[in-house]
């Protein structure tokens, strides 16, 4: 995944303003969030919310431990006796985030 603003900070407070907005717009990182999923099936439509844990700036990389807490939804049968998917399930997913600066190129893990 391209992560072109949140490459370029130099600090917490920068990567906090940016890394919220492209990792939303990631599928990348949905597919990584769903990796931490534990209750439901399916993201569910609701803000993603990012908590920077520890992070680290050099000329090349940089990296950062993650929380993100989301909400996960479970299908359901669709059975005449429950014919709606279940209210959204709090869900939380720590991570490692690490940007080549020169190519902005990221990789998200479950840690």
């Amino acid at each position: 995944m391209l992560l072109t603003q949140t490459a370029q900070t130099q600090d917490e407070n920068g990567l906090k303003l940016t890394l919220h907005e492209e990792l939303i717009a990631s599928q990348d990182a949905l597919t990584s969030v769903m990796k931490a999923m534990q209750h439901g099936t399916d993201l569910a439509d609701t803000p993603w919310q990012i908590m920077v844990l520890n992070s680290q700036f050099s000329g090349q990389q940089v990296t950062a431990e993650i929380g993100i807490f989301f909400q996960s939804l479970n299908g359901g049968c669709n059975c005449s006796d429950n014919p709606d998917q279940i209210s959204p399930e709090n869900e939380y997913g720590e991570f490692v985030l690490s940007i080549d600066r020169e190519t902005c190129e990221a990789t998200l893990e479950l840690k």
